[in-house]
């Protein structure tokens, strides 16, 4: 009884949430940093997933949702945290205080604006090399907001052909699910 309360209390213990992976339906790419990866990713934002994307790849919406912010104005990244403030991106506020983001995004590639209601698997940009960044790649994060208004990362898991499956570092995750 008091193990299920527990469940009940704090959910993120129990279970994960299952998104699409943020790419094209038949495609697949390789996790280059996962979670609680060292060279960035650590708490609180130790659930985020780099995904190995060459520059130009279309990045697709994991989940149906808002979009809430949209900055894609940089053009410039390096492997230097001084370019952090440089990375475009996209989050997209999916309700109960959830949302995913899509970062290191190619400038002025948005194909979403501000406030537009988006499904799963719409292509929403082009992945790019913007901000702190040593090489082609999508940052992807799924995470609720601190009453700040900073980002506290959550565990997600993929849909996959066999169910939901937690991204590894140095998985090749492959996208046969979408519609």
């Amino acid at each position: 009884m008091v193990l299920a309360l527990v469940f009940l209390l704090i959910p993120s213990l129990s279970f994960s949430t299952c998104l699409l992976p943020p790419f094209k339906k038949g495609t697949s790419h390789r996790i280059i940093q996962g979670f609680g990866g060292k060279y960035s990713h650590i708490a609180p934002l130790q659930y985020g997933i780099d995904l190995e994307m060459p520059i130009g790849t279309l990045v697709y919406s994991s989940r149906a949702g808002v979009v809430s912010e949209v900055k894609m104005s940089s053009s410039l990244g390096g492997p230097s945290k001084k370019f952090k403030p440089k990375a475009n991106k996209i989050i997209i506020s999916h309700g109960g205080g959830d949302y995913t983001l899509y970062a290191h995004l190619k400038k002025d590639s948005q194909r979403v604006k501000l406030g537009q209601e988006i499904p799963a698997g719409l292509p929403i940009a082009r992945s790019g090399c913007t901000g702190w960044c040593d090489g082609p790649h999508l940052h992807f994060e799924f995470f609720k907001k601190n009453r700040d208004g900073s980002r506290l990362s959550k565990n997600f898991k993929f849909k996959t052909e066999l169910g939901c499956a937690v991204p590894k570092f140095g998985a090749q995750v492959s996208n046969k699910f979408i519609k």
